[in-house]
């Protein structure tokens, strides 16, 4: 074998992972830009909150509407109905797709 072309070969590897590296660090940060925001709307939404209890007494605030406790609770993928279904129905759906899937593995991935 030619050293050269072993050499380029590493060469050419070694450039592919540095990139995906790159690419791999852009998207974190990316990601982490995005919670940020997420979080700092949550955050001054809270303060604003927090300061319009602050103008009520603990007795007004226990039978008011809008009164949710000290602070505003955090959004998760399951608060509404609507969301546990969808998820459900995720579920549902990989499991009658599992046999599928598992054969089209057996088949292409494991004998190559």
């Amino acid at each position: 074998m030619n050293i050269n072309e072993l050499e380029s070969k590493l060469n050419n590897i070694n450039n592919q992972l540095n990139q995906n590296k790159i690419e791999t660090i852009i998207d974190n940060i990316n990601y982490k830009t995005h919670n940020l925001k997420h979080e700092l709307y949550y955050q001054n939404e809270n303060k604003k909150y927090k300061q319009l209890i602050s103008q009520f007494s603990k007795a007004y605030l226990e039978i008011s509407d809008f009164y949710v406790g000290e602070e505003l609770p955090r959004q998760t993928y399951l608060d509404s109905k609507k969301d546990v279904i969808e998820l459900i129905q995720l579920f549902i759906i990989g499991a009658i797709f599992e046999p599928y899937i598992n054969a089209y593995y057996e088949k292409y991935c494991i004998n190559n």
